[in-house]
């Protein structure tokens, strides 16, 4: 199996190849078979679809690592032979499964466990994408108000090229929020990415200086967020999941994977999808 992968080894990210989990994806294969590995959307992921052979796409899973960037271990990834569960024009193993209601691709359904108490653990964790927040040990006092939480996003990111979103759409969110607020507060909390990598809101910054709106500190966990806000509003990021799991509402504004289902209030083009059941 290594030496299938060596030609890949130009593209693919080095801690990649070395991932304890990549072993354990691979294993599924028959002998002899072909594997391309790459990664997402990337050049590795590009090259490897024109490639003969099993298709492995890799991306961060949903409980990823401590904080965010390649400066620590990476414990969580997905593995697809169809595309990215972000991407709303194509296809992959996630959206697949979720329709059919079958283990798809690279899943194990041996490995599939409880749904019920996988999500009673990822609440009573308060689990994350990303795990490295101070703010559950400061000993001052979280926000006493209930009310609205919008969600930013790094500018640029995939999730925003291939979930149904623009730019335009984060303030079209905001100003919604800031309408329908009646009086109560509206918390926006930046992504992690903005701290541990220096990258940018999609918010404008005239909105956000609106003296309505309250920046969340960044150290709070997703999971502290929800604990004082009724609605989560968000464009394709993953915390809508996060927040359904904490029985909040949630308003989309792109098409993540868990719009057009029945969960969620949709105000971008998202189509209906099968119901969660």
């Amino acid at each position: 199996m290594k030496q299938q992968l060596q030609g890949e080894a130009a593209w693919i990210y080095r801690k990649v190849l070395g991932h304890p989990l990549l072993p354990a994806f691979l294993k599924q294969q028959a002998p002899g078979e072909p594997v391309q590995v790459g990664w997402g959307y990337r050049p590795s992921g590009r090259a490897a679809r024109k490639k003969c052979g099993r298709l492995l796409l890799l991306e961060d899973s949903f409980v990823r690592s401590i904080r965010p960037g390649s400066g620590g271990a990476v414990y969580g990834l997905i593995a697809d032979s169809q595309g990215i569960h972000y991407d709303v024009d194509g296809r992959s193993d996630l959206l697949q499964s979720l329709e059919s209601g079958k283990p798809v691709g690279w899943m194990n359904a041996g490995d599939v466990g409880d749904p019920g108490k996988l999500m009673e653990i990822f609440r009573e964790t308060g689990a994350s994408k990303y795990n490295w927040f101070p703010g559950e040990y400061r000993d001052g006092p979280l926000p006493d108000e209930e009310g609205v939480l919008v969600v930013d996003q790094s500018r640029g990111d995939a999730a925003i090229r291939h979930g149904g979103l623009t730019v335009s759409d984060f303030e079209r969110m905001l100003r919604d929020a800031l309408d329908q607020a009646a009086g109560t507060p509206v918390y926006v909390r930046s992504h992690p990415d903005h701290l541990f990598r220096k990258k940018h809101s999609c918010f404008p910054q005239a909105l956000l200086e609106d003296k309505r709106v309250r920046l969340l500190p960044p150290d709070l966990s997703p999971a502290q967020c929800f604990s004082f806000c009724h609605t989560v509003m968000v464009g394709s990021s993953l915390m809508g999941m996060e927040a359904l799991i904490h029985g909040r509402k949630v308003v989309t504004y792109g098409k993540p994977f868990f719009a057009g289902r029945g969960l969620t209030e949709d105000r971008g083009a998202a189509g209906s999808r099968k119901n969660a059941g």
